[in-house]
């Protein structure tokens, strides 16, 4: 019987211990980790190694946009500004702001709702967002709710994130709905330009 306990004990050690180094040495695993943690830094270096930036998350589909945006909402807030720029506009291997995770949500959907649940500030979600559009983020992305992006900005217009200045503007004009990207584009940034 304690042969057989020993024997237990010794598969659960050797099972913990491969997947401990699994998760260390597994590449995704890495910048996963690392945009959680909001290490600029480490995530350049996987990047120039290789690592596609447009890794998601195995439970969730979150990808490394997603994480980093999300990731002042259960640590300690960083800039996610340069971290989110750093995914955007890294010229071997660029992140995708369009793809989105097994709920339908893009990242722009996230940062809209993340302000909405005061997790993200007002201007945080300003700049994030703009940077995504930039990027070539698109407006008509609809989660699997049926909500996209315009869904979430009228929520946030009755008030409950109610400094989000470029985010209204956008949610303002529904024409953006139903124009190409490269106009809508130019007629926010413009707009945007002009409030200041």
């Amino acid at each position: 019987m304690k042969h057989l306990r020993f024997k237990k004990l010794l598969y659960l050690v050797l099972l913990v211990s491969f997947f401990n180094s699994y998760c260390k040495d597994n590449p995704a695993q890495l910048i996963i980790q690392a945009a959680e943690n909001g290490d600029i830094a480490q995530l350049e270096k996987l990047l120039d190694q290789g690592v596609s930036a447009n890794t998601q998350t195995s439970e969730s589909g979150k990808t490394l946009l997603q994480l980093v945006i999300e990731q002042p909402a259960h640590q300690t807030p960083v800039n996610q500004e340069p971290l989110v720029e750093s995914l955007l506009l890294y010229a071997q291997n660029p992140a995708d702001p369009n793809i989105v995770d097994f709920a339908g949500n893009s990242p722009l959907i996230d940062v809209v709702k993340l302000c909405l649940a005061h997790k993200i500030t007002p201007q945080d979600t300003d700049a994030i967002a703009q940077i995504l559009l930039n990027a070539g983020a698109r407006t008509n992305i609809v989660n699997k709710q049926g909500q996209d992006v315009f869904y979430w900005i009228d929520v946030l217009n009755t008030g409950m994130c109610s400094d989000t200045k470029f985010l209204k503007s956008l949610g303002s004009q529904k024409i953006y709905k139903d124009i190409d990207l490269a106009t809508q584009l130019k007629l926010i940034l413009t707009q945007g330009s002009s409030q200041k």
